[in-house]
């Protein structure tokens, strides 16, 4: 399993056009908010995210996305129940700006995006930390230049399953809304 999504991460990392102005670095804060499950044993929390993108085409930037999340567990949680301490998350997403052909000017560009996610999630009850899900949403981007390098800052919140598609035996199907602020350079 290792050895297969190393192999997918690479492909997917290979196929990416590197370009000047067309490959966007960024990273910012990321608040978390528990779901279904999730939300039993652990509290609002917070994390960081990372993205690597490409966004040679106006209209459709895609890349990757990783996530480390800190979970914080319920302050009443009894002694005895398990929770989650941590995750990072690996997500090749598409971002689809719906509107206009003008990406980088300074208007605010709403888009929609969705995402395979690979993820690694620690918790007390010590199963297998690997899982595969999925992560869908939308956002806000305003495109801008600054010291001569184009930027970008966006607002996104994703509903996030992480590994609705395959996690350890006995482990719930995890589920969060992601809240984060990006800021990000075109290299």
């Amino acid at each position: 399993m290792k050895r297969s999504i190393i192999l997918i991460i690479s492909i997917f990392i290979l196929t990416v056009e590197f370009s000047a102005a067309q490959i966007y670095l960024g990273a910012g804060p990321e608040y978390i908010i528990p779901q279904d499950q999730l939300s039993n044993v652990n509290q609002e929390s917070y994390g960081v995210t990372v993205q690597l993108e490409s966004r040679r085409y106006c209209n459709l930037w895609y890349g990757l996305r990783f996530d480390y999340v800190f979970l914080e567990k319920l302050e009443d949680l009894p002694d005895g129940v398990n929770f989650f301490e941590d995750a990072f998350l690996i997500s090749p997403e598409l971002r689809w700006s719906f509107l206009g052909k003008d990406c980088f000017t300074g208007k605010l560009l709403p888009y929609i995006q969705g995402m395979l996610t690979i993820s690694s999630i620690g918790g007390t009850d010590e199963l297998n930390r690997l899982g595969l899900g999925m992560g869908g949403g939308a956002g806000v981007a305003i495109g801008f230049t600054l010291f001569d390098l184009c930027w970008m800052a966006d607002l996104n919140a994703i509903y996030s399953a992480p590994n609705a598609f395959w996690r350890a035996e006995g482990r719930h199907n995890l589920q969060s809304i992601n809240l984060s602020i990006n800021l990000s350079v075109g290299l």
